[in-house]
């Protein structure tokens, strides 16, 4: 409708449903001249868009694989009308993890893909894809005890890891021998990445800066 009326639009996701709909309304959007985003922020978080320029500059050393972690808990505050899509929460939060992957591997190949329902909702789900020779794997709980979101890119050299509530990026580097002296390296950025990234982040909370990639997505 947007799009008929001659309107940029910035929408939620899921873009569409079936997702065959998305290439004819993209065509549609660029030959009359107009933006038609989606609200994919977390790839414009401080995080993300850290680890991300570290994979531009090949500083993680060959990708291996990806993984995405994500438990939901349903105490916290949820839009009213998840209900209402196919599979419930997982059509509104996962995607977030889905584009993740996608923004490091490309066009993903489905390989296996294993569900848990309770009623028309999808409660538990794991799935593995295929880009080339890389794996991915995505890891899904919606009715866990707590809520937490994580994006892992396990490289030759280095592994990071985007915690995507608290927008913190952690960098573990190649722990070679793993003697004493190894561990205790890797021990000491992940606990020292971390607490940056607490402070930095927590402090951006305070101050109601923390935008977890929306002011971008908006600028865009």
């Amino acid at each position: 409708a947007a799009v008929d009326r001659g309107w940029h639009c910035l929408c939620e996701k899921p873009f569409v449903l079936p997702s065959t709909r998305g290439t004819e309304l993209a065509r549609r959007a660029a030959d009359a001249g107009l933006v038609v985003g989606v609200v994919h922020n977390f790839q414009f978080s401080r995080a993300a868009s850290r680890l991300f320029d570290l994979l531009d500059r090949g500083r993680l050393g060959r990708i291996e694989s990806v993984y995405g972690f994500q438990l939901s808990n349903h105490r916290r505050r949820l839009p009213h009308w998840y209900r209402d899509l196919p599979g419930g929460l997982f059509l509104d939060e996962t995607p977030h993890l889905l584009y993740l992957i996608r923004r490091v591997l490309g066009d993903l190949e489905p390989r296996m893909i294993d569900a848990r329902l309770d009623g028309a909702e999808i409660r538990d789900l794991t799935a593995t894809f295929e880009h080339e020779s890389v794996w991915a794997s995505l890891t899904v709980n919606f009715n866990a005890s707590i809520s937490e979101w994580q994006f892992v890119v396990v490289g030759s050299e280095s592994v990071a890891a985007v915690d995507l509530f608290r927008d913190i990026l952690v960098v573990i580097p190649n722990d070679k021998g793993h003697t004493a002296r190894d561990v205790l390296r890797s021990s000491g950025a992940l606990l020292g990445g971390h607490l940056a990234g607490f402070a930095a982040s927590g402090l951006r909370m305070t101050r109601g800066r923390l935008s977890y990639g929306n002011d971008e997505v908006v600028a865009r």
